[in-house]
């Protein structure tokens, strides 16, 4: 009987923990559970935090887009599949015509847009959109019409990206006419330049400090013997006689300036073994970024010398003479006289020259002017002369007048 109570109280004993074990989880499930709904309630606060942050950053990320969308200078329009979806204030403006003709369409401006030789750019512009799709951003600068105005020069650009399950093309559309302008006035005035420099006959090129060629001018071409365009950029060494660049070599390693006043004289042969002489003047100068140029200009003056030689032989021949010899103006004016005629006449050279030769000289037949017209009609004359030496004494002479140009 006692066993049998104390194996009761046992089993009540197991019962009783078993309940209180049972009764702690409990406890503690319902400790966790509210744990986890506070925790839940904490994660569903934060993800509607974040949708609203999210939200409101999609609607400043669109209101951001709109804002440029709409207000760029530029006129941009969005096309799928070579219709207009959407487009800003501008390219309507910039297009000429309203948004509602340009949505659901390809822009009737693209397909009238030229280039500067007026050839049409209307399939240019067309490959445009299909090749924006090669992850390549695509521009070219036509003329587009305006609407009884007559028309505009623009930059067009392409580009691709994509909206949901479509591919889309983004076109801006930019004017650029002031900077077309600009850029012909520029083209014009360069013209400009390269014809005065073209016009030059004697042989122009500017080098820079490192000798590379920068401008040539036609003589400088064909004394070369080469194009523009293949002598751009190559250095002079290859192109000048090394003694002609001594000066300049050492200006360019030494920064010196040239002494632009200084001529300086050269002789060489040609291609063909015929010596030459040349006069070679050099300047230089300095652009806005601190990089100096070098202007040289080679003249041929070989028949000029030859010119020279000559006037100083018949110079010599005429000044050597026995013989007097004048030379007179149509009218009669003495304009030279050698050593010779001046003792002749007894004069001296200031009395003489500018003076009339009927002052100096009396002819038996009277009057010079009719026979001075004679003469320069090609008919030259030969007669008698008498003048008044030194002393007063009268001399005779034997006179011969011809013409020469």
């Amino acid at each position: 009987m006692v066993a049998d109570i104390a194996e009761r109280d046992r089993k009540i004993m197991e019962v009783t923990e078993r309940y209180e074990l049972l009764a702690r989880a409990q406890a503690d499930a319902i400790v966790r559970s509210a744990e986890i709904i506070d925790e839940l309630e904490i994660t569903r606060q934060n993800l509607s935090d974040a949708r609203q942050a999210a939200e409101k950053a999609a609607e400043d990320t669109k209101r951001l887009a709109d804002t440029i969308f709409e207000r760029t200078n530029d006129g941009v329009l969005v096309f799928c599949d070579y219709k207009c979806i959407a487009c800003n204030d501008n390219a309507s403006v910039l297009l000429g015509t309203s948004r509602d003709r340009l949505l659901g369409n390809w822009p009737r401006a693209f397909e009238t847009a030229c280039y500067e030789n007026e050839a049409s750019a209307a399939s240019d512009i067309r490959s445009m959109h299909a090749n924006a799709f090669g992850n390549k951003i695509n521009s070219v600068e036509v003329r587009l019409p305006i609407e009884n105005e007559g028309h505009f020069w623009a930059e067009v650009t392409m580009s691709a990206f994509s909206m949901g399950d479509a591919g889309h093309v983004l076109a801006v559309v930019q004017d650029i006419t002031s900077h077309k302008e600009f850029e012909y006035e520029l083209r014009q005035q360069r013209d400009l330049l390269d014809n005065i420099i073209n016009a030059v006959p004697d042989q122009l090129s500017v080098m820079s400090d490192d000798l590379s060629l920068v401008v040539a001018n036609n003589a400088f071409c064909e004394n070369v013997g080469e194009e523009r365009d293949d002598l751009i950029g190559r250095s002079a060494e290859n192109l000048i006689p090394r003694e002609m660049l001594s000066g300049i070599q050492k200006s360019a390693k030494t920064g010196i300036e040239l002494d632009h006043n200084r001529d300086i004289i050269h002789h060489s042969n040609d291609a063909n073994g015929i010596s030459k002489v040349w006069s070679i003047k050099r300047s230089q100068f300095g652009d806005d970024s601190g990089k100096n140029y070098i202007v040289s200009t080679a003249r041929d003056i070989t028949e000029d010398r030859v010119r020279e030689d000559r006037l100083r032989l018949l110079a010599s021949v005429f000044n050597g003479a026995s013989e007097g010899v004048a030379i007179l103006a149509i009218d009669g004016e003495i304009c030279e006289a050698n050593p010779a005629f001046i003792k002749m006449i007894g004069l001296n050279q200031e009395s003489l020259v500018g003076g009339d030769l009927e002052d100096a000289i009396r002819f038996d037949i009277g009057e010079i002017d009719p026979i001075l017209a004679d003469v320069a009609r090609g008919n030259p004359w030969s007669g008698k002369a008498i003048t008044t030496g030194i002393g007063r004494k009268i001399r005779h002479f034997w006179v011969s007048i011809s013409h020469f140009l």
